[in-house]
């Protein structure tokens, strides 16, 4: 018993005297976090036998330099979506089942906030009852300038030119 008392209070001492460094420390700790990912990340390609792709400059910058205002790259979404399933499983496919079958009795989708707000008016999310009168949960909302928020808290406001991402009954 001396002796875990003993290596309570050494262990203490050390907490008292590291915790001026909290926040160093958390950041080491997040850099290394990153080094492990992408440890992680290249112990996969061995693994996979993949190769290094040569670099130039991407289609997606020469299409934006072009003019386009969006680009869909089927590679960066197809390796995104390769990555999310060998991490999360469990979601990628729920989410992938959800937006692409009519059978659920629930789907992911984009509305027009004009559906619940007229031109000009702002509205809170709560004062919408999404919830309650249309089966709705708003998990995303893109403002008319672009601005993404991921699940808005009640008080956002919304207007008729807003779009909401919601998921619910078909």
């Amino acid at each position: 018993n001396d002796e875990r008392d003993e290596e309570y209070r050494i262990l203490k001492q050390l907490t008292a005297h590291l915790s001026i460094h909290a926040s160093l420390l958390k950041q080491y700790m997040e850099i290394l976090g990153e080094f492990d990912f992408i440890r992680a990340k290249a112990k996969l390609a061995q693994m996979m036998d993949a190769h290094l792709p040569k670099i130039t400059e991407s289609a997606e910058v020469k299409l934006k330099r072009a003019g386009a205002n969006h680009v869909i790259m089927p590679e960066r979404i197809g390796g995104s979506y390769m990555a999310s399933l060998l991490l999360k499983p469990d979601i990628s496919e729920f989410l992938s089942s959800s937006l692409h079958s009519d059978e659920l009795e629930f789907q992911i989708r984009e509305i027009d906030a004009s559906k619940f707000v007229a031109a000009g008016e702002q509205h809170t999310l709560r004062s919408l009852h999404l919830c309650e009168k249309e089966g709705l949960l708003v998990i995303g909302l893109k403002h008319s300038n672009g601005h993404y928020v991921f699940t808005p808290p009640l008080h956002t406001k919304v207007d008729a030119t807003d779009k909401l991402i919601v998921i619910g009954k078909s």
